[in-house]
């Protein structure tokens, strides 16, 4: 399974294209997203 993901900046798009999985990074670790997961609210 892939998602779409499509980075934008205001003069262009830099990526376009289909992924497996998306890591953030954020102040307390990463977070991965896969397309078989739904996003939850922060507990």
């Amino acid at each position: 399974m892939t998602l779409n993901l499509c980075v934008l900046t205001p003069n262009r798009t830099v990526w376009d294209s289909e992924v497996k999985e998306i890591i953030l990074s954020t102040n307390s670790g990463q977070i991965g997203v896969l397309k078989i997961m739904r996003l939850l609210p922060q507990l």
